[in-house]
């Protein structure tokens, strides 16, 4: 059964290990290079690894299971010229809305129905039809409903930062989050979209991350993949100690590059 060691994001195991190593268990582990961290996870029934790196002036932290500023005394915010939108609260808790006709996990204990309708003018909206409260000790799983398999896990969670930089919400897309040195804020577009090839706002609220969510919904502990509309981001899904809800760990890979997911690298 996997288990945290400590504060952090994972209920696995973390621990540092040289980069010659065999992985014989899921995890992600510390690199000799300090930069890096190691991913041990599965596919096709056999365990496989892959390293990844930290953004710039980050370190890998086994203690906190996440890439973390060195402790020095230079400037942290240099992400201020893209403050496009509205600050907003950091979210505690995350509700979904209705994009698409069917059947959601708005949070980890509702399931709910969202129907669309289509005007005399011909366009379409969506909006909820009901909602469904789960039973004590169930929670609501994508693609399943409420259940009480663990296996299913909740992935609706807020945005935690783990790496330093801009990413785009995982539910919203009109919504993103410049991870800093300070702390993480929480921005929303005035109008539109966020695009974060641009990283700008006022793109179309009809494009496919929109409809589709701009990161895929978590349905394992450590499935990775890159962001469909940009493989520059990529995903590691983790559960968190303190409400072991499976969500995704977003990082971006550097300049010029896209994450490759047979490979598990950014080239």
């Amino acid at each position: 059964m996997l288990r945290i060691l400590g504060y952090g994001l994972l209920l696995l195991k973390i621990c540092g290990n040289s980069l010659a190593f065999k992985c014989n268990q899921l995890g992600i582990f510390s690199s000799t290079d300090p930069t890096k961290f190691i991913l041990c996870t599965e596919r096709n029934g056999e365990l496989i690894s892959a390293e990844f790196s930290c953004s710039n002036t980050t370190i890998y932290s086994g203690s906190n299971a996440k890439c973390v500023p060195h402790k020095d005394n230079s400037d942290g915010n240099r992400f201020n010229f893209l403050h496009l939108g509205d600050k907003t609260a950091a979210s505690k808790e995350v509700s979904l809305d209705c994009i698409t006709p069917g059947v959601i996990c708005s949070d980890c204990g509702t399931l709910t129905f969202c129907v669309g309708e289509t005007t005399l003018n011909g366009t379409t909206s969506v909006r909820v039809l009901n909602h469904a409260k789960c039973v004590d000790g169930e929670h609501c799983a994508v693609g399943v409903g409420c259940t009480t398999l663990a296996e299913h896990p909740c992935s609706v969670a807020p945005f935690v930062c783990d790496d330093l930089g801009v990413f785009p919400d995982p539910y919203d897309c009109r919504k993103y989050h410049i991870c800093t040195k300070q702390g993480s804020y929480e921005y929303r577009c005035s109008t539109g979209s966020f695009n974060s090839h641009t990283a700008t706002c006022g793109y179309s609220l009809q494009d496919g991350h929109c409809y589709e969510r701009p990161v895929p919904f978590c349905q394992k502990t450590l499935q990775v993949g890159s962001l469909p509309t940009d493989a520059s981001y990529y995903y590691i899904c983790v559960r968190y100690k303190s409400d072991d809800v499976l969500r995704p760990s977003l990082h971006r890979c550097p300049a010029n590059k896209q994450f490759n997911e047979t490979t598990f690298t950014c080239s």
